[in-house]
């Protein structure tokens, strides 16, 4: 009778043990394959994405477009493109009504431009008030980001005719070139900002990154696509529905362009 109870006992931790082997084999090969299945989405993503750059001419050879310029970007310096680290513009000290700060110049941002400030500006505070501002004076701005990470729009303050914008959102020269702010954890999406800035939204555009990788943004990509401000003072884009790249993220974006009759798609 001990015999039997005993076989029995060591039947049955050998069946334990046999079906905890089995029950980690299983589960060993279901996250073997869950993590190949990443991997190939992984891969198939920067595949898609590499294809997509390789098609890309190269930035000396586009041909420019007016612009709607993002002040942000075109002073932090994020990667090698448009500006390397030791070429990137700097903040420097400036007399703000009797208290030294540290800002940069606009005319870092404004020799982007296509057609240069021109000869007066529309500029616009985000509560929506208007201001009319020469070229020169506009040209002859600072701009005082201040704590990146707040969500305070820029100052813009100019030391020589004590000129000031406070909580500046977007300037229009009179070409309809465009200066715009987004701060912080701020959302702006790509249709609506380009119909508050009086461009045609039935338009294709170039959107241009700060290291020159850029893709081209249809109607229908700009009315789910949307810019946001990160805590860093960059504004990235987040483009759900484009179609040449996976995952429709791009950071740090320089510019929104306007396409010439020589890069228009055929309809």
């Amino acid at each position: 009778m001990k015999k039997n109870l005993l076989k029995v006992m060591l039947a049955t931790v050998f069946a334990f043990a046999f079906l905890t082997a089995c029950s980690k084999t299983a589960t060993n090969e279901t996250t073997a394959v869950e993590t190949k299945v990443e991997e190939t989405k992984v891969e198939e993503t920067t595949q898609k994405e590499t294809k997509y750059k390789d098609t890309l001419l190269p930035f000396d050879q586009l041909v420019q477009g007016k612009k709607l310029l993002f002040l942000q970007n075109t002073l932090i310096y994020s990667r090698d493109g448009f500006y390397k680290e030791d070429t990137a513009p700097k903040t420097e000290k400036i007399d703000y009504k009797g208290t030294e700060v540290d800002a940069y110049a606009m005319n870092n941002t404004t020799k982007l431009l296509l057609n240069g400030v021109g000869a007066n500006l529309k500029v616009v505070t985000t509560e929506g008030n208007t201001i009319s501002m020469s070229g020169e004076d506009f040209d002859g701005l600072y701009v005082i980001l201040g704590d990146v990470t707040s969500g305070n729009a820029p100052t813009l303050y100019n030391p020589k005719t004590t000129s000031e914008v406070l909580n500046f959102r977007y300037a229009i020269t009179d070409t309809n070139e465009v200066i715009y702010s987004i701060v912080s954890e701020e959302e702006k999406n790509i249709q609506e900002l380009l119909s508050e800035v009086g461009w045609d939204t039935s338009n294709t555009y170039r959107l241009m990154a700060t290291d020159y990788f850029y893709v081209p943004v249809e109607p229908e990509i700009a009315k789910t696509g949307t810019l946001l401000g990160a805590l860093s003072g960059a504004i990235n884009a987040n483009l759900p529905d484009i179609k040449v790249m996976k995952s429709g993220k791009i950071n740090d974006i320089m510019y929104i362009e306007e396409l010439t009759n020589v890069e228009k798609p055929a309809n």
